[in-house]
């Protein structure tokens, strides 16, 4: 036989083939056909038995190894916590961009002095320019 007289049976026909032989790695090798017809044989019902293929009835099954919740567990509900907000703050109508040289020396120093007293650099140095502008 081969793989496109074997494909032509019907599924029953091709189950008791591949029972008749050794197992289904051999009469898949000696089809040239892919070891893919197991999926379609569990897909039509079918489980494996002691090496063989049988249709799945309720007296044959393999017990499951999962167990089923069968009762409703009721969970409280929560308010859903909103995650921090890590990377640049969205632009509003409110601010817009405007850009500033500093020299770089300056900047190092007014970062590691932001840093230092755990302040925002932007509201910094708008706090100094109001001061000073006023």
């Amino acid at each position: 036989m081969n793989s496109t007289e074997f494909k032509a049976l019907t599924i029953e026909d091709q189950v008791n083939y591949i029972n008749e032989g050794e197992s289904l790695s051999k009469v898949c090798k000696e089809l040239k056909i892919s070891k893919s017809i197991s999926q379609k044989l569990k897909s039509k019902g079918y489980i494996v038995v002691n090496g063989k293929y049988t249709h799945a009835t309720p007296s044959n099954k393999p017990p499951q190894t999962q167990e089923v919740a069968t009762d409703i567990i009721s969970t409280p509900k929560f308010k859903s916590v909103k995650k921090p907000i890590i990377g640049r703050p969205k632009r509003t109508t409110k601010f817009k961009k405007i850009t500033t040289e500093i020299d770089f020396i300056l900047y190092k120093q007014l970062k590691h002095y932001c840093i230092d007293n755990e302040i925002n650099m932007n509201k910094y140095i708008e706090e100094l320019l109001r001061k000073n502008l006023k």
